[in-house]
């Protein structure tokens, strides 16, 4: 019994390796956000109303993400610790690319956005370094 036990932890800790997403060396949890993870806040919260370690593109807008910040609580890795996210306000469409969070005080410019309204988010991928235009919030 004890044997199948051992098993099954292992397996569930396998599979949480293999699938949880490559931007999760770090350690520090960060206004809520745990570290690897990417969170969306609401105005007032103390804490993310959502977050995810791996890439996140709903199929349906019922699952789309409503808040007023974005944070890249991810740590380095190479090639896959920025995020690039996509959303709307109303009508207007926008995209950015955040950096990941390199201190442990949290959310320093280049890893969060803010926007005074509301942003209906609709994709966060993990990738690349970000290009120099699309830092921060860009309309698209």
């Amino acid at each position: 019994m004890r044997i199948r036990k051992l098993a099954a932890v292992g397996a569930a800790l396998t599979a949480t390796l293999v699938f949880a997403g490559p931007a999760q060396a770090g350690t520090a949890t960060v206004y809520g956000c745990k570290s690897g993870e990417v969170c969306v806040y609401k105005n007032g919260n103390s804490g993310p109303s959502f977050s995810t370690y791996g890439d996140w593109a709903p199929t349906s807008s019922s699952k789309y993400v409503t808040g007023n910040v974005i944070f890249n609580n991810g740590k380095r890795y190479p090639g896959f610790d920025h995020i690039r996210w996509e959303g709307h306000m109303g009508s207007d469409k926008y995209k950015g690319c955040l950096h990941y969070e390199e201190t442990t005080t949290g959310m320093t410019h280049g890893s969060s956005v803010y926007s005074g309204s509301a942003i209906t988010f609709t994709k966060m991928i993990w990738g690349k370094e970000c290009g120099a235009t699309e830092y921060g919030m860009q309309r698209r």
